[in-house]
């Protein structure tokens, strides 16, 4: 299932050194219309891909849209992972152990910026599918952006398939979602209970699997 990411406001642009939670919140003008799933075990079966790994660098994407004078044109970026582990899937031919992961832009901020926040050692865990492809409405400039030639792209299969380590708290990228104190191996396939927000009126998943 491909998610359709929409930009709905600007990014922050400050010159903070490197920061997690900068990071994270540069991603929050991002929007999505989707249906959230209640265990991590429904998230994985919808994913081509789920791996443990970390960010270690920030690339300009594609420019979604006719060209850069369209003034509905969107820009992404790409999240450049080193995978750690795999946990659904396997890695594309070529590799070398890093997949790309593209993200929308909030405001089209370069990518730059992003790495100007970007904190060494950003662990994460991934569920992924491959990346959109053009389409009659909505075409997609530089198709190769991102990525060395031949690798492929992937997309969050929603927006609470991506949750990195900010060293103080696990985030949900995009929605920028907190949950305090949870470890990254509460957010694994196999995990027995679906974190939630601290601040949610939902129960936990609590179901073995």
């Amino acid at each position: 299932m491909l998610v359709a990411l929409v930009l709905a406001s600007c990014a922050s642009t400050s010159t903070t050194a490197a920061d997690p939670d900068v990071f994270v919140g540069m991603f929050a003008g991002s929007t999505a219309d989707y249906d959230p799933v209640d265990s991590r075990e429904v998230l994985a079966e919808m994913s081509d891909l789920v791996v443990e790994g970390t960010v270690t660098a920030v690339t300009d994407g594609r420019l979604w849209g006719r060209g850069e004078d369209d003034p509905a044109a969107n820009r992404s970026v790409v999240l450049n992972v080193t995978v750690t582990d795999v946990h659904v899937g396997t890695l594309p031919d070529g590799a070398d152990g890093v997949v790309y992961v593209e993200l929308p832009s909030p405001g089209g901020v370069g990518a730059q910026v992003y790495e100007e926040h970007l904190p060494a050692d950003l662990a994460g865990v991934f569920y992924l599918v491959p990346a959109g492809e053009p389409g009659e409405i909505t075409p997609i400039q530089d198709s190769t952006a991102g990525r060395p030639e031949g690798q492929p792209l992937f997309q969050t299969t929603n927006p609470q398939g991506i949750v990195l380590d900010t060293g103080t708290q696990a985030r949900q990228l995009v929605e920028g979602t907190p949950f305090g104190e949870a470890d990254l191996t509460e957010f694994l396939p196999d995990a027995e209970r679906f974190p939630v927000a601290p601040d949610s009126t939902s129960e936990p998943d609590v179901t073995p699997r």
